[in-house]
């Protein structure tokens, strides 16, 4: 029952997706005839940027955002398939997908390492990991508050951890490298912030 109230809030989020618009946009400005995956897809509201992409991928676990992501699919008439697992067990084929998107996903994940290595092995050679996170505060009366908050918050926000560092998991991990990144405070959020937003290369691809 949780799970079906979280979808019905996922597709209630497309006003504050319009504050998101001016980083998505940047973001998703190179999708013209590219095949995409997104992980942890929720109802879909990032569809709207995809169009033109030759086919789009949607990873969500969470069988009751499914009808909103095909309402979606028919009013932007994008080629998109569901793909019903979790991020750590991606069923596609090594170097199938150009651009592999993740936008405030990688802080519900129970396992990042296993999602990071499923994402690069996935991705052509020249592909690209596009991401927009929050992260976790470096210091701070943030960082006190989503340390306070962070076991409460992960019970009614979906297994979301709201310190996580995702930056050192993935400067320790090793896969990629940024290619445009930045950090971002002053973003629409009270706590969940900085944002970790830009895109990265598979290591070895393209020097930072």
């Amino acid at each position: 029952m949780l799970k079906k109230w979280f979808a019905y809030l996922l597709n209630k989020g497309e006003r504050f997706d319009k504050k998101l618009s001016p980083y998505k946009e940047k973001l998703f400005a190179d999708v013209k005839d590219k095949i995409i995956l997104e992980i942890g897809a929720g109802a879909g509201l990032n569809l709207r940027y995809y169009i033109g992409a030759k086919k789009v991928y949607l990873l969500e676990p969470n069988q009751y955002t499914y009808k909103y992501n095909l309402e979606r699919k028919i009013r932007f008439g994008i080629d998109v398939s569901i793909l019903p697992s979790g991020a750590e067990s991606i069923s596609l084929a090594d170097h199938s997908v150009d651009i592999v998107t993740a936008t405030f996903v990688l802080c519900s994940v129970q396992n990042v390492n296993a999602v990071l290595k499923e994402v690069y092995r996935v991705l052509k050679p020249s592909g690209e990991l596009i991401m927009l996170e929050h992260i976790a505060a470096e210091s701070g009366w943030l960082k006190f508050l989503q340390r306070t908050m962070r076991s409460l918050w992960r019970k009614i926000a979906d297994g979301c951890d709201c310190h996580r560092d995702t930056p050192t998991i993935l400067k320790n991990l090793g896969l990629f490298q940024p290619v445009n990144v930045e950090v971002k405070y002053d973003v629409p959020s009270a706590f969940l912030k900085p944002w970790l937003l830009g895109i990265w290369a598979k290591n070895g691809v393209h020097s930072s």
